[in-house]
């Protein structure tokens, strides 16, 4: 099960891409001495996170079995709703998956790309498995 410590233990990533041509293709690097998510609040059963690595926060909500989560691209602006998923691993896997996007300046990349680039998605799958 993916806790709330895993979390907070999530080390902070940014992207280098290969060449100043091509900002799609690149490396996932990582900085152990920096956290992943900012915690800029939690109570009771929700919590707002900012990623450190774009700036986006988001506001996890645990009710009813499963986490509603909203977004928002500025710490100034209004959530807006996101999606339902069922557990706290499955929205982590949704942020880090729509981080690196961001970092990758919004370009989509294969799966065998996204693997080889060290992605942070792939790496927590290989880490917890596909549920946690």
């Amino acid at each position: 099960m993916f806790t709330f410590e895993d979390l907070q233990a999530m080390q902070y990533t940014y992207f280098v891409p290969y060449s100043k041509h091509n900002l799609k293709s690149g490396r996932i690097n990582y900085d152990p001495m920096q956290q992943y998510f900012t915690v800029l609040s939690k109570e009771g059963k929700s919590m707002e996170l900012q990623s450190n690595n774009t700036g986006h926060c988001w506001k996890l909500v645990y009710e009813y079995g499963g986490y509603t989560f909203y977004h928002k691209h500025h710490i100034e602006e209004e959530y807006h709703y996101q999606t339902d998923l069922g557990t706290l691993y499955d929205t982590i896997l949704y942020i880090v998956g729509h981080d690196e996007y961001q970092m990758r300046n919004r370009n989509t990349i294969s799966v065998d790309e996204e693997k080889r680039s060290d992605s942070y998605f792939w790496r927590l799958i290989d880490t917890y498995g596909i549920v946690a």
